[in-house]
């Protein structure tokens, strides 16, 4: 099908007398002046609606204001929203193909999301936990807006301090509102677990009389924990769990997202410990491995320093000469310098959610944190 005009649709519920604008690179819009939108109703949303005719569209016009990256040489449209044709909406740039149909759900004004506590009751495995989840700061802006789920194993080290075993935190909310608000991600519902036996909850087989208690564990997650997310919090209940970890977190994560790829599409693997358990995970990972969809992706990665980098990087290597993944699906990151701790995992926190979350709908810049080489197909580790 031809579509002779590219459309714009805002979700978003304004002040009364306000109005959304957008501005723009391309198709007649500005970057110094927007065009006001018509606001409708559908399903009980408020949306924003500008439709713009294909023969406004000039290729040349874009603007090369905002970086130098090939992202902005592409045959696509730069656009933001703005209340009032004033207050801009957070984050990156919007990118539409001409004679495309867009929906975003943007946000102005927030800066910073929410973290609360609260106890998960497993009747599978017979026991309660303390799970913390963080909301993002367009969670109580946007009534419209629905999240995917990351369900983070070590939950305790993610955001609080004072229930970090070490007094350090991956600085998880800090993180997550500077990418939703100054970079190009979806936003997420960041889910943490907190532990009650890492060993048989994290390792998937028994061994020297410790794990295996990870398929159960799993279960809990997937069966209960993320129904009981969808029933209290607006979620995207129909797509699957990302899961992330470190450490024995890491091994249960690479093995979720091997193993269950109709439950985790998305896996954050930080430092893997994949020398223990007999290093059967790794087996595991390369015998489970199969073609998945292109927006199924793995982040893998560890440091110089007492991390277990030669097993790590072994499988990674597997990985980029074997398959069946895409680059695009899969991103290995060395940290030189880096050791098992959170505060340097903390420190690759960025690019792994920048690549994992990116956001198909905006202009994504490449962004490298301290200290880390990614390692290409075609590179040497």
């Amino acid at each position: 099908m031809a579509y002779t005009s590219t459309v714009f649709r805002i979700h978003y519920r304004t002040q009364f007398g306000d109005f959304i604008s957008i501005r723009g690179s391309s198709q007649g819009l500005s970057w110094t002046e927007g065009i006001e939108t018509s606001w409708v109703t559908e399903e009980g949303e408020d949306v924003w609606v500008l439709t713009l005719p294909l023969n406004h569209f000039n290729c040349n016009q874009f603007s090369d204001s905002d970086s130098d990256d090939s992202n902005n040489n592409e045959n696509v449209i730069h656009f933001k929203p703005l209340i009032n044709d004033e207050v801009w909406a957070k984050g990156y740039d919007y990118v539409v193909s001409p004679g495309g149909i867009i929906d975003v759900y943007p946000f102005f004004f927030s800066e910073k999301g929410s973290v609360f506590k609260s106890i998960f009751k497993s009747h599978s495995l017979g026991n309660e936990r303390k799970i913390a989840t963080y909301l993002p700061p367009s969670y109580g802006e946007n009534p419209f807006k629905k999240y995917p789920v990351i369900l983070f194993q070590d939950g305790h080290n993610l955001f609080d301090s004072e229930d970090s075993f070490c007094g350090d935190t991956w600085q998880m909310s800090e993180t997550m509102d500077e990418l939703s608000c100054n970079g190009g991600i979806q936003e997420y519902i960041v889910v943490g677990i907190y532990p009650l036996d890492r060993e048989w909850e994290y390792l998937p087989t028994k061994c020297g009389g410790v794990g295996g208690g990870a398929d159960r564990y799993l279960d809990a997650l997937s069966f209960e924990l993320r129904p009981l997310i969808d029933k209290h919090l607006r979620t995207l209940p129909h797509t699957n769990s990302a899961i992330a970890g470190s450490s024995y977190g890491g091994i249960i994560s690479l093995y979720a997202w091997a193993t269950r790829p109709d439950q985790f599409d998305l896996c954050g693997a930080f430092s893997p410990a994949l020398k223990f358990d007999n290093k059967i995970v790794p087996q595991i990972v390369k015998r489970s491995l199969q073609a998945r969809p292109q927006n199924h992706k793995l982040y893998m990665d560890c440091g110089s320093v007492r991390d277990q980098a030669d097993a790590v990087i072994e499988l990674a290597t597997h990985l980029i000469s074997n398959g069946p993944l895409s680059k695009e699906q899969f991103q290995f990151v060395f940290g030189e310098g880096h050791a098992h701790t959170e505060r340097h995992w903390a420190i690759r926190t960025p690019r792994a959610l920048s690549y994992l979350f990116s956001d198909p709908l905006r202009y994504q810049p490449l962004l490298v944190s301290e200290n880390e080489i990614e390692q290409q197909s075609d590179g040497d580790f």
